[in-house]
Order: structure tokens, then C-alpha cells, then sequence
């Protein structure tokens, strides 16, 4: 090998390990910017699926057509409504 072409290789080689470290940097720096805005997508997502009963909204800012799930009617108990018998009267005195 003459000392031209082993300067070339060595100079070949060094633009290689160059150019790896910039890649390595881009890299990085991309996957830090990726995790910052997965991170601000899911912010927003959670932001977005708010809605009467999970915050402090009233219930007429919820979108229209937006069902919320209620919860069934209580079974009847068996009892008449109103005051039971065997109960005393706790104001009976006014």
C-alpha cells in the first residue's frame, strides 16, 4: 500500500467515525423529542376525553349526543316509603 492510499483510508475512516457520531447525536436527539411529544399527545388525549362526570364541568359543556352512563334504579326493597313504623319520631318535640 503506497502512503497515499493509507492516508486515504485513514481519512475515509475518519469520516466514517464522523459521521457515526452525528448520526448517534441526530438519534438522540430525535428520541428525546419523540418521548416529549408522546408524552404531551397523551396530556392532551386525557384533557380531551373529560367530560361532566370526570370533572369539574357542568354537564352542559359535554359534546352533544354524549351519553353518561347512569347508574340502574335501585331493586325495592319491600318497605312503604316514608317513616317506618317501628322508628320514633326524632322532631317530635317542635
Amino acid at each position: 500500500m503506497t502512503e497515499l492510499e493509507a492516508k486515504l483510508t485513514q481519512t475515509i475512516a475518519e469520516m466514517s467515525s464522523a459521521h457515526a457520531e452525528a448520526m448517534a447525536n441526530l438519534t438522540a436527539s430525535l428520541t428525546a423529542t419523540i418521548n416529549r411529544l408522546t408524552a404531551r399527545v397523551e396530556e392532551l388525549s386525557a384533557r380531551l376525553n373529560r367530560d361532566s362526570s370526570s370533572s369539574s364541568k357542568p354537564p352542559s359543556s359535554n359534546a352533544p349526543g354524549v351519553n353518561l352512563k347512569r347508574s340502574p334504579p335501585r331493586k325495592p326493597s319491600g318497605r312503604k316509603p316514608g317513616g317506618q313504623r317501628a322508628t320514633p319520631a326524632i322532631n317530635a318535640s317542635r
